[in-house]
């Protein structure tokens, strides 16, 4: 309240008397009641709009753990046609491969199963 406001509260207050303060008080209960709704449901949006987002990053990184798995499963089958071929593998490419099965089988592990 500034000034000019209480002020006026004091002077209608000793003007009018108690019958005064009992309708303010009634105004300002209404407007309570209004600005409580208005929370209420500024808060229900935000967890409608909370559990989406939620909902749309967990489906994201769902995807991405799909992908990195389908990535390492082709490099892995890559490797073994490369291996059972005339050529085979060098001991570097060998160990690749095994280092990849390795993370695979931890990574599916980790993030609980075959996703």
């Amino acid at each position: 309240m500034n000034k000019e406001e209480i002020e006026e509260y004091i002077w209608n207050l000793s003007l009018h008397g108690s019958r005064w303060l009992a309708e303010e008080l009634y105004k300002l209960q209404q407007e309570n009641q209004k600005l409580k709704k208005q929370l209420e449901k500024k808060y229900s949006k935000t967890g409608t709009l909370t559990n989406e987002v939620l909902y749309e990053e967990n489906t994201k990184l769902i995807n991405q753990q799909k992908e990195f798995i389908e990535y390492l499963e082709d490099y892995i089958d890559v490797l073994k046609s490369q291996q059972e071929s005339v050529e085979g593998l060098d001991s570097c490419e060998q160990y690749t491969l095994i280092a990849l099965e390795e993370i695979l089988n931890k990574y599916k592990e980790i993030i609980g199963g075959d996703k």
